[in-house]
């Protein structure tokens, strides 16, 4: 009886610290991806309207910026898309969506969203 209580205590504990893992894992990620979105949003600020009106209304796969595709635990698992809407005239609604494999294989993803106006002032809400 006092091993099979041992037993399931061991257990227990495996698991209890499986799942603290994947937590820190997890935030460690949703970090990466804030700071792959926020990266993209700069980048974004300083186009002009000309190549902002151009993007593609489809999900459009864009490259992990340098300074993550140069670290290989960010490049191997995460991905940025650009989908761009025209809201009305002269103004654009940019979606940036990062999506990566977590620790445990689930797939998660994570999206900013701006607008982009002719002349106008930018800024970003997080989803």
């Amino acid at each position: 009886m006092a091993a099979f209580v041992m037993v399931m205590g061991l257990a227990t504990t495996i698991a209890a610290l499986q799942r603290g893992l994947m937590s820190l894992d997890t935030a460690r990620n949703l970090t990466t991806a804030s700071q792959v979105m926020q990266y993209e949003v700069e980048m974004l600020r300083i186009q002009n309207w000309d190549t902002v009106s151009a993007y593609s209304s489809t999900a459009t796969s864009l490259a992990l910026p340098a300074v993550f595709s140069g670290m290989p635990s960010v490049a191997s698992r995460f991905s940025i898309t650009r989908t761009a809407t025209l809201v009305h005239s002269g103004m654009m609604e940019i979606q940036f969506t990062v999506s990566w494999k977590n620790y445990d294989g689930r797939t998660l993803s994570r999206s900013y969203v701006t607008y982009y106006a002719e002349d106008g002032l930018y800024d970003y809400v997080s989803k």
